[in-house]
């Protein structure tokens, strides 16, 4: 009997200690839950360090997808600062698992910064300033193409180049399978934002070269890229960097006078660094701020050919401080939308999704998201060809007629016609018909349009319109005539207001003579 109470209090000792012990583990679990779905661990953006790995590996893991072949032989290979296996902790792999509100908007990818990859990471202590330099300070023989457009981005831009420091060079071939492509990132740094407006300003390019054959010679017939930088600032012909994508600088160059932001709604500023000092409960990235998840240019290629890929980023001047820049496997379908416009240079040309009346030549994009989630693309090209004002005096003998650049000519008055070549725009004619003793040009009257034809600073848009046409820099009282093709006037009115409704005329072009300040001036416009 004491053998058997013995043995049922230890058992009851054992339930009890058994269930203490199960609800100390339902609280630890339940406080790592809630770690894990509410705390930094959650939140952070971890990387890690890829030393001795082989770059043809990283690379076709993190950024080449299913529609693009990786190339790797003797003449084409994978390198990371010159070498085919990583000999340095300045690239990393990451993944973020919060890319909500103003964290950094990368989840997955490689990540390629001025000094150690973790420093891209979450904050910690300890952590900071300049580690392990990638390449040491003057050494760019591996990666001369980066120096040399480095240069010339100084020269267009009106700067003196610096030393570049601590670069950060990826460099791998592709052939793809797909007709276009673009590649998503973002461009972070410590320098945000006491930095931005200064010269000090860490360089940053997405370079892309080619059709090449297998043996590296230049294919023709095709787009031709060399070393063309696709990382711009959307709709811009301007690189991605820190004095072209922040938030101001609020300090420089004085606190009464501070920089700008520049294209703002494309910069995060980490909670982390908020309010000038480090916040470690929004401890997501230890970079102080960042772009949003950015696309490169949509690059044009022809499938089965070889292009060059070259990603690079380095410090300007100093290395005490980093950048990074993240990079992204998520390719997705994009579509595009070209359009090839030619305007006269008395033009201009609505570009409703930018809604932006265009007058001079280049090329203009807007990117918007198909129903994929990828991104379409309706590009621009715009051709602004010249135009001369031409003006000709002609008697003519009554009862006859004379027919000149598609115009019969009976009576007298003026015509107004263009004389076009394969290029287009070449010059409007105005013609002055009076009544003489023979069919010939003849010398103008001083009264003549002639003389009346000079620079101004009307402009006539949208043009093309579809009937509703905008008239800015007129004076009171303006005397408009709408000529057609063959100089017939169409429409005549008077008017003081910048707009009017030419929706009852036909569609084509037309020749517009505007009496204004006591000049006559000649616009053409196309009505469609």
């Amino acid at each position: 009997m004491l053998f058997g109470k013995k043995f049922v209090i230890l058992r009851l000792r054992y339930n009890f200690l058994a269930r203490i012990n199960m609800r100390r583990i339902k609280f630890i679990a339940i406080a790592l839950l809630v770690c894990y779905t509410i705390s930094n661990c959650f939140a952070q953006v971890n990387v890690s360090t890829l030393t001795n790995q082989k770059v043809s590996d990283l690379v076709q893991k993190y950024l080449v997808g299913p529609n693009i072949e990786l190339i790797v032989d003797s003449a084409h290979k994978a390198t990371f600062n010159g070498k085919e296996v990583i000999a340095t902790d300045a690239i990393g792999s990451f993944v973020n698992l919060d890319t909500t509100g103003m964290n950094m908007p990368m989840d997955e990818g490689l990540v390629l910064v001025t000094g150690k990859c973790t420093d891209a990471g979450r904050w910690k202590p300890g952590i900071g300033g300049n580690q392990s330099p990638s390449v040491q300070n003057d050494d760019t023989s591996q990666v001369l193409g980066f120096f040399y457009q480095y240069y010339k981005y100084c020269q267009e831009n009106g700067r003196t180049a610096q030393k570049m420091r601590d670069i950060a060079s990826l460099v791998f071939w592709i052939k793809p399978k797909i007709n276009n492509f673009a590649f998503t990132y973002s461009f972070a740094s410590k320098e945000y934002p006491g930095n931005v407006g200064k010269s000090v300003n860490d360089f940053f390019g997405f370079f892309f070269s080619g059709p090449y054959d297998a043996q590296g010679n230049i294919v023709e017939g095709s787009t031709h890229y060399e070393m063309q930088n696709i990382a711009l600032v959307p709709g811009t012909n301007t690189a991605v960097m820190l004095n072209s994508i922040n938030g101001g600088n609020p300090n420089y160059p004085s606190r009464t006078n501070p920089t700008p932001p520049s294209n703002p709604q494309y910069y995060r500023q980490n909670p982390l660094y908020g309010t000038g000092s480090f916040n470690t409960n929004a401890n997501n990235c230890f970079m102080n701020g960042y772009t949003s998840k950015l696309s490169t240019e949509l690059v044009n290629v022809v499938a089965d050919l070889y292009y060059k890929i070259e990603i690079d980023i380095c410090d300007i001047s100093d290395n005490a401080v980093n950048s990074a820049v993240y990079l992204s496997r998520d390719l997705r379908r994009f579509d595009t939308i070209s359009i090839d416009t030619v305007i006269c240079d008395n033009q201009e040309y609505y570009f409703d999704k930018l809604d932006s009346v265009i007058t001079e030549s280049g090329t203009y994009r807007y990117t918007e998201q198909n129903e994929t989630g990828g991104d379409v693309y309706t590009i621009v090209n715009i051709t602004v060809n010249p135009t001369d004002y031409v003006s000709q005096c002609w008697s003519l003998v009554k009862g006859e007629s004379v027919e000149m650049n598609g115009i019969t000519i009976a009576d007298t008055g003026m015509y107004i016609t263009h004389l076009e070549t394969s290029l287009g725009c070449d010059s409007t004619v105005v013609l002055n018909v009076y009544w003489g003793d023979a069919i010939q040009e003849i010398d103008c009257p001083s009264s003549s349009l002639a003389e009346d034809i000079v620079e101004d600073n009307i402009k006539l848009y949208p043009n093309p319109t579809k009937g509703i046409l905008n008239i800015d820099g007129i004076a009171y009282d303006t005397y408009l005539e709408f000529y057609d093709n063959n100089g017939r006037m169409m429409k005549s009115l008077r008017t003081d207001i910048n707009n009017i409704d030419i929706s009852d005329l036909p569609d084509g072009i037309y020749y517009v003579r505007i009496k204004s300040n006591d000049h006559f001036i000649v616009k053409r416009i196309i009505k469609e």
